[in-house]
């Protein structure tokens, strides 16, 4: 028969209570979901695999937000920047940032499901301790990618009609100059530039800053640009917005 020192009987392992304690916080973190996290998403679970050595936590985007433009620039966004954002988020919170530690000591991965009110996956990503430990540099020039394949997927749709009276004929992004124009022409009606300036503009500033997914050009420091024309081609009034006013 072994003989087993009586000091180790009964003893678990650093590794065997790390796990343990994981495994309460997630259980702890389920019993409150649905958490709000960040402005938008909420949580809604949170699964341990310790056979597959990592944690899986489950976002939902609410329906308000399910829009086709939201969805995409969720489904657009550069995979190192939104494993930013979420770490960033989770730092915030004492509980989280308390499974981040015990997940890093473990060298389990951190895999993100981001799923749409309808069920769907809009977006899913695994990151390993080497990411979520370690903060991620984010620049605005980061986002320019991402902002860059959003102007072209829309202007591969020009023309589009806003309303009865408008039309979006181009758009382009403006790298070296940190903006985006958009090109409208304006048909059926006269507009001025006065009323442009003093009914158009509100409008548009008070719907880029309800728009979550305008966030995006405070985020990358990129001003928008809004140049009108009228159905001969004739310049009426521009304006633009800076990411500081959307904020």
């Amino acid at each position: 028969m072994t003989y087993t020192p009586f000091f180790t009987m009964g003893v678990c392992s650093t590794e065997d209570t790390s796990k343990l304690a994981l495994k309460t916080i997630v259980k702890a973190q389920n019993q409150q979901c649905p958490i709000k996290f960040g402005d938008i998403m909420t949580c809604d679970s949170i699964v341990c695999h310790d056979d597959q050595q990592d944690v899986t936590i489950y976002y939902t985007v609410p329906a308000q937000y399910n829009g086709f433009d939201f969805i995409e620039n969720i489904k657009q966004q550069d995979d190192q920047i939104l494993k930013s954002n979420m770490t960033v988020e989770i730092q915030k919170d004492t509980t989280m940032k308390a499974m981040y530690d015990l997940m890093e000591s473990l060298n389990y991965k951190y895999n993100i499901m981001i799923i749409a009110d309808n069920g769907k996956i809009v977006k899913s990503l695994s990151m390993t301790k080497e990411e979520y430990a370690h903060e991620i540099v984010i620049t605005p020039q980061s986002y320019y990618p991402q902002i860059k394949n959003s102007i072209d997927a829309t202007n591969a749709q020009c023309p589009i009609n806003i309303d009865q009276n408008s039309v979006l004929t181009k758009c382009e992004f403006d790298e070296s100059n940190a903006i985006v124009n958009y090109y409208y022409s304006i048909h059926d009606i006269e507009v001025s530039a006065d009323q442009i300036e003093t009914f158009i503009k509100p409008n548009v500033l008070a719907s880029a800053k309800s728009n979550p997914a305008m966030q995006i050009f405070t985020k990358a420091n990129v001003s928008i640009k809004y140049i009108y024309y009228d159905s001969d081609d004739n310049f009426i009034s521009e304006f633009i917005i800076t990411p500081e006013e959307m904020n």
